[in-house]
């Protein structure tokens, strides 16, 4: 695997996991902790999208978008 493709598949994953945890808490959340939150979710999905489209990964590019 090319050292790219490797640092491609970590950002990823930490970003996927971020994504993860974060619509985890807005279970438990309200008022400006959704905000925060939702923004939060917004800004790793825009990271995963970007990464995606800079590797030509178009399938998960368009699903991030």
């Amino acid at each position: 695997m090319s050292s790219f493709l490797e640092q491609y598949v970590e950002e990823a994953r930490e970003n996927v996991e971020e994504l993860v945890g974060g619509l985890l808490r807005l279970e438990s959340e309200s008022g400006d902790s959704v905000d925060h939150t939702v923004k939060e979710l917004f800004r790793f999905a825009h990271n995963l999208k970007g990464m995606s489209g800079a590797m030509g990964l178009d399938g998960i590019t368009e699903t991030a978008h």
